[in-house]
C-alpha cells in the first residue's frame, strides 16, 4: 500500500474512480474518443509508477510527445498525483472541445452533477465507509467502487471524471460548449456557400460572438392546453406534433415571463377559465404571447382568444397590474380559425396601450403584436452594425431597403445616406415603418407597399436608381425572380443579411451568375443554444 501512504492530502478515491471510469472503456463509448491515443496507456503508466513497478522511459517519452521530466523528482509525493490529475483535467477538456456533439452532450450538466454529489454523499455515508482509510486492502476499496459506479450510465461515470475527480466548474463546460456552437455554425454557413453555392475567392469572417446567451429573447408565445389531471399547462409543442410540453422556465427568455405564466395560472384556476381544444374547436383560452422591450422594460402581454374577449378580463388586468409593475400593455387577440398560425387578425386592447417601444442603434421603434421586431435586440445591433458597414453609404448614394419590414435596417443607415426608400408587401409593417421615421427625425426615407418588382418599376419611373440595396429575405430567401429584379437596378453593392444558409448559398449562386461578386460572408450568432445562424454577406457588381 506504498501508493496510497503518499497521498494524505489527496482523496485517493478519486483516482479509483477515474481509474475505474477509464477502465470502463468510457474512451471507447466516444466519450472521451480523443484521449483514445494516449491515455490508456499513460494512464496505467502513471498508475505502475506509483505502485512501484515501473517508469517510463525516454523512448516512450519521446512517442508520446509528453513530458514525464516530473517523475524524476526524488521520491513519490502527492506533487506527483495533482500533477497527472491536471494533465487528465486538461486532455479530458480537450477531449470534451473535439467531441461536443448535441447527441452526445445533450444532457444536463446540473442535473449529471447532482448526480456526482449524490454518489460522493453515499460514498461518505455507506457503512463501508473504509474507502477513506489508507490501512484497507485495495481490492476491497474496488468492490465497493464497482458497486456504486455499475450503476451509473457511462455519461454519469464520464461525469465523475469532470465534476468529481477534477473538480470541474460548470461554467467551464459551458464555455467549451459555446465556443463549439460557434463553430458549427460557422462550419455550417460556411459549408452552404462553398458546397452549395460553388462560391470561390470570397473572404470569410468570423462568427459575430453572443455576449449573453441566455435569456436574451424578448418574445415568447406558449399554447395553453390541460393536463391528464386538469390542472392548466403552458410549454412547447412537442417536435412535430401538438402535444405540449410543460415549461415554467426557458432559459433562453426573461424571467418576467415566468411571472406572467404564474398570474394567468392563477386566474384560469381562480375563474375555471375555460382552455381551448384543438380537438374540438371549442374553449377559448388558446396561447399567451409576451413581448419585453430590454432597453425601455416595457411588457406587453396578449391573450389569444377563440372569440372576442375572456371572462373576467377586469379581474386578470388587476392581476397582472398588482404582479408587474413594467406592465405596459394587455391585448386581447381573436383567432376563431381552425389553424396553426398563433396570432389571429383582430386585436383590442384591454388596458394600456396597443404597443409597447424599444430602442435599437440609437432608435426608438414602436412594436405591436403584429410587427417583426428581432428577438435578440443586442445582437441585432451587431449584425446590423456589420451591415452597415459593408453597404458603406456616401451622402449621395440612394439606398433601398427590400423585405424592409418596419424599417429597423434601413432607418438605422439612413443617415449616411442621400435617400432611403424601404418595400415591403405587408401593409402595416409600411404603416409602422413611416411611424417609425417620424418618430426619430428621420425625414429622407419614404416607405412603399410593394413587392420589389414593383418597387423597382415605381422607382425607375421616378428616375431614381438605388447604388445600394439591403435584402433581409424569411427563411425561404429571395429566389431568383427578386435577384434578376436586383441585378437589373445594377446597384453598386448588395448587403445580403440571411437566416438560412442553405437558401443564401443557392442566391448567392443566382447573383453570380448575373454580374455580382460575392465579397465577405460574416456568420452572426444572433440565436444562441439553437441551431440557427443569420449571416450577413457583400456583394459587389462585377464592374467595380
Amino acid at each position: 500500500m506504498k501508493f496510497f501512504k503518499h497521498l494524505k492530502t489527496i482523496n485517493h478515491h478519486k483516482w479509483l474512480v477515474m481509474k475505474h471510469c477509464f477502465k470502463a472503456g468510457l474512451y471507447k463509448q466516444g466519450l472521451l474518443h480523443d484521449m483514445s491515443k494516449y491515455s490508456p496507456t499513460e494512464f496505467w503508466a502513471g498508475v505502475k509508477y506509483y505502485q512501484g513497478t515501473r517508469s517510463p522511459n525516454d523512448a516512450e517519452r519521446e512517442d508520446k510527445g509528453v513530458s514525464y521530466a516530473w517523475l524524476h523528482h526524488k521520491g513519490r509525493n502527492k506533487h506527483h498525483l495533482e500533477y497527472w490529475i491536471d494533465y487528465f483535467h486538461k486532455k479530458c477538456m480537450e477531449s470534451i472541445y473535439d467531441s461536443l456533439e448535441p447527441e452526445k452532450f445533450s444532457f444536463d450538466f446540473c442535473e449529471i452533477s447532482e448526480d456526482v454529489i449524490d454518489f460522493e454523499a453515499n460514498l461518505k455515508s455507506d457503512k463501508k465507509d473504509f474507502i477513506y482509510d489508507e490501512n484497507v486492502s485495495y481490492n476491497a476499496q474496488i468492490q465497493l467502487l464497482d458497486e456504486r459506479l455499475n450503476l451509473l450510465s457511462p455519461k454519469q461515470r464520464f461525469a465523475l471524471i469532470l465534476f468529481y475527480v477534477f473538480d470541474t466548474d460548470l461554467s467551464e463546460i459551458a464555455d467549451l460548449y459555446n465556443l463549439k456552437e460557434l463553430k458549427i455554425k460557422s462550419m455550417r454557413v460556411y459549408d452552404a456557400v462553398t458546397r452549395i453555392g460553388g462560391i470561390k475567392d470570397f473572404e470569410f469572417k468570423d462568427i459575430i460572438s453572443c455576449e449573453r446567451p441566455d435569456r436574451y429573447r424578448n418574445k415568447a408565445q406558449f399554447p395553453i392546453g390541460r393536463a391528464k389531471e386538469g390542472s392548466a399547462v403552458f410549454g412547447f409543442y412537442s417536435f412535430h406534433t401538438h402535444r405540449i410540453i410543460p415549461c415554467d422556465d426557458c432559459l433562453l427568455q426573461p424571467e418576467v415571463f415566468n411571472s406572467v405564466i404564474e398570474i394567468t395560472k392563477r386566474f384560469i384556476d381562480k375563474t375555471n377559465a375555460d382552455i381551448y381544444d384543438e380537438t374540438t374547436g371549442k374553449g377559448r383560452l388558446r396561447h399567451l404571447y409576451m413581448r419585453l422591450g430590454e432597453i425601455t422594460d416595457e411588457l406587453m402581454v396578449c391573450y389569444v382568444v377563440n372569440g372576442n374577449g375572456l371572462k373576467q378580463e377586469d379581474e386578470l388586468v388587476r392581476m397582472l397590474k398588482d404582479g408587474l409593475p413594467n406592465l405596459k400593455s394587455v391585448i386581447i387577440n381573436s383567432n376563431r380559425e381552425k389553424t396553426n398560425v398563433v396570432l389571429g387578425k383582430k386585436n383590442r386592447v384591454a388596458y394600456g396601450s396597443d404597443h409597447i417601444t424599444d430602442v435599437l442603434c440609437g432608435l426608438k421603434f414602436k412594436i405591436s403584436p403584429f410587427s417583426f421586431w428581432q428577438v435578440n435586440r443586442a445582437q441585432a445591433e451587431k449584425l446590423y452594425g456589420k451591415a452597415k458597414e459593408y453597404a458603406n453609404l456616401q451622402n449621395d448614394e440612394i439606398l433601398l431597403d427590400l423585405y424592409c419590414g418596419t424599417g429597423t435596417i434601413g432607418l438605422t443607415m439612413a443617415e449616411n445616406c442621400k435617400t432611403l426608400v424601404g418595400a415591403e408587401i405587408v401593409e402595416d409593417a409600411i404603416k409602422n415603418a413611416n411611424e417609425n421615421a417620424k418618430a426619430n427625425g428621420i425625414e429622407n426615407a419614404r416607405f412603399i407597399c410593394a413587392d420589389a418588382s414593383k418597387a423597382a418599376a415605381q422607382l425607375k419611373a421616378e428616375g431614381l436608381q438605388p447604388d445600394v440595396v439591403v435584402l433581409d429575405p424569411p427563411r425561404k430567401g429571395c429566389g431568383e425572380d427578386v435577384i434578376l429584379t436586383v441585378a437589373q437596378m445594377s446597384p453598386k453593392r448588395v448587403v445580403y443579411v440571411s437566416c438560412d444558409p442553405a437558401t443564401l448559398a443557392r442566391d448567392l449562386e443566382i447573383f453570380e451568375s448575373n454580374g455580382y461578386k460575392t465579397k465577405e460572408v460574416t456568420p452572426c450568432d444572433m440565436f444562441p443554444r439553437t441551431a440557427h445562424v443569420e449571416t450577413v454577406c457583400l456583394l459587389s457588381r462585377k464592374d467595380k
